[in-house]
């Protein structure tokens, strides 16, 4: 991943980062802000690490763990030298752990021997993963840590529907708004609640990594081809594929009404049938695998609409979907039901309340869209760059990390 930003090694400080989703070729929100702060004349080190794997897990669901981007949590069980200045580890849970002191021993020894090396400097510890804060690696580093911030990028009480582990996450990120200097809050509510808690709450939404639209980077063959075989039009969904955030019903409605066309659903499922049983049947509906980030162009170049067919409800509230970006820095048109993020856009994105009013405007995008119309959306994309967003980051963050360190 290539930025505008200067490093300058040997910066004052290390970067610990405990990342919610595995540092992989998706580049999600928190993975993206990391390396990019590693690339400041602030940074020497980071080191990224991902949610703890579990052994067992490969033998109760193979498959699942070998997919993405779970498998992107195996490949760093080893610490994994990513760049220069950049290294992924995977916290492994081994078999008998809790019951045999010497493997505890052990699986600790690998973490704390890791974690010094980094300690040695002094530390921005960044919490994107709630882990439960009693927990002793994520204890240590906070109370070793010179700044502390909380990327609050989700509400992530609402990816479970398990009243016990609703009510830990909750606590888990009432704690980290408390214990941190800064938070980054994906959205104005998550904001508002964070300042409940302390004053230095900042709304930092989602971004496109622009730079990847860019013509002047070297091509690279789409390796889709089922994707790649289709005729237009193509109506397309790029993002995680589940049934708490995607709206079957509408989906079939709009696939039946119209035959001729095809929708394309690209992206990670969060369960075996993301869009039911029924959908995938249809001869006009296409679920694909993702594609690296850096082919995500590639893609939204075969696509005539992008479609942002969410579910209106507690679980879609805590998101900012990355899709609105990245469609929009492509230029294509987009329809969407009336989910979170979209309304600040509501002068470039087509917002749906119902079934029918969703068909019209995929009627009125195929028929009746310009070039300055698509020129437009790129340049609000290119305003909601990560590039961008950076610039805010940084400016939070210089009177917190001056204070610590004289530079």
């Amino acid at each position: 991943m290539k930025v505008n930003i200067t490093n300058k090694m040997n910066g004052p400080f290390n970067i610990i980062n405990f990342g919610y989703n595995p540092w992989s070729h998706f580049w999600k929100r928190n993975q993206t802000m990391a390396y990019l702060l590693a690339q400041t004349e602030w940074v020497d080190q980071l080191l990224f690490i991902n949610r703890e794997a579990r052994v067992s897990n490969l033998f109760c669901d193979f498959a699942r763990e070998v997919r993405e981007p779970h498998i992107n949590n195996w490949k760093a069980i080893l610490p994994r030298k990513i760049e220069k200045n950049v290294t992924v580890f995977t916290p492994t849970y081994l078999p008998f752990q809790n019951r045999l002191p010497l493997v505890s021993r052990f699986s600790a020894s690998v973490q704390t021997s890791l974690l010094a090396h980094y300690l040695a400097k002094p530390t921005i510890c960044i919490v994107n993963d709630p882990i439960p804060p009693g927990h002793r690696v994520i204890k240590d580093v906070l109370q070793r840590s010179s700044v502390k911030i909380f990327d609050w990028s989700d509400d992530f009480k609402e990816f479970t529907a398990d009243s016990a582990e609703r009510e830990s996450l909750e606590k888990s990120c009432e704690f980290y708004c408390k214990n941190t200097d800064v938070v980054f809050a994906i959205n104005d509510q998550l904001r508002d609640r964070a300042k409940a808690y302390q004053g230095n709450a900042y709304t930092i939404r989602n971004a496109t990594n622009f730079f990847t639209f860019d013509d002047r980077l070297p091509s690279q063959a789409l390796k889709t081809p089922v994707l790649a075989a289709l005729r237009p039009p193509i109506i397309g969904y790029i993002g995680w594929l589940g049934g708490a955030r995607l709206d079957e019903d509408l989906i079939y409605f709009l696939a039946q009404a119209k035959p001729e066309w095809q929708f394309v659903f690209m992206g990670p499922r969060s369960e075996p049938h993301p869009l039911g049983r029924k959908i995938p049947h249809l001869k006009n509906v296409h679920l694909l695998d993702p594609v690296p980030y850096h082919q995500l162009p590639k893609v939204l170049a075969k696509l005539n609409v992008c479609i942002i067919p969410n579910k209106v409800n507690s679980y879609t509230r805590g998101n900012d979907p990355i899709k609105i970006y990245d469609y929009l820095a492509s230029g294509n048109p987009i329809v969407s039901t009336r989910t979170q993020g979209v309304e600040d856009f509501k002068d470039s994105i087509y917002i749906a309340d119902n079934k029918d009013e969703f068909l019209r405007y995929l009627n009125i995008c195929l028929t009746n869209d310009s070039a300055d119309n698509r020129r437009r959306r790129q340049e609000i994309g290119r305003h909601n760059s990560w590039q961008e967003r950076m610039e805010s980051v940084k400016k939070i963050l210089e009177p917190f990390l001056k204070r610590k360190v004289k530079v």
